[in-house]
C-alpha cells in the first residue's frame, strides 16, 4: 500500500502531459522519460512561456524537476505500473491506475477546462455532475474493481471525483 506522500507525488504526476498515454510503463519509465529525455517539455503551454501558467500548477520548471527526482528516488513508487490511462489530451477527465501486485492505486487529475469549471459550479446545485459520472463510469469499468482493493485519490476536482466514485461506485 502506498502512503499518503506516495500518493500525494502521483496526484502530482497526472498533471504532467506523456503520463496517461503509457500504458504498461512503470512509473520509473515514465519519470526517466520526462527527467531525462525531455518529456516534461511536452506540458509547457507555449502560449505562457515565461508566465507563471507555463508548466501546469502554476509551478515552475525546477519544482517539477523536484517532484519528479523525489518520485525517482523512491525505488517503491517506481516499480508501480500505469494501466488504463485516460484523457491525454482532453481538458475533461484524466485518470490513471497505479498498479503494483493487487495494490490498485486510481488516480483523477483537478480541473482541467472550461467545461470542468461549468461542472464545479453545477456541484452546487445537482446531485451528480457530468464530470462525477465519468469518473464513476471509469472506476466501475476498471478490470481490478473486483479483485483489489482500490485506492483513489486526487487533488481538488481530481479529489472530489475520487471521493464520488468510490461512494457511489457499484
Amino acid at each position: 500500500m502506498l502512503t499518503n506522500s506516495q500518493l500525494l507525488l502521483l496526484d502530482n504526476l497526472i498533471y504532467l502531459n506523456e503520463v496517461v498515454n503509457h500504458n504498461t510503463d512503470t512509473v520509473g519509465e515514465i519519470v526517466d522519460r520526462l527527467l531525462n529525455q525531455g518529456g516534461l517539455d511536452s506540458s509547457i503551454n507555449p502560449d505562457k512561456i515565461g508566465t507563471v501558467d507555463e508548466f501546469p500548477g502554476r509551478m515552475t520548471r525546477a519544482e517539477w524537476v523536484e517532484i519528479l527526482e523525489f518520485i525517482e528516488a523512491d525505488t517503491e513508487l517506481c516499480s508501480y505500473t500505469l494501466t488504463n490511462g485516460v484523457g491525454e489530451d482532453s481538458d475533461g477527465l484524466r485518470a490513471a491506475c497505479f498498479v503494483n501486485g493487487n495494490d490498485v492505486n486510481v488516480v483523477f487529475r483537478a480541473t482541467g477546462g472550461d467545461d470542468e469549471w461549468h461542472d464545479n459550479g453545477q456541484g452546487g446545485y445537482l446531485s451528480d455532475t457530468q464530470c462525477q459520472i465519468e469518473a464513476l463510469d471509469y472506476f466501475n469499468g476498471l478490470p481490478y474493481y473486483t479483485s483489489a482493493d482500490i485506492t483513489a485519490t486526487g487533488h481538488s476536482k481530481g479529489g472530489a471525483n475520487a471521493m464520488y466514485a468510490a461512494v457511489a461506485a457499484a
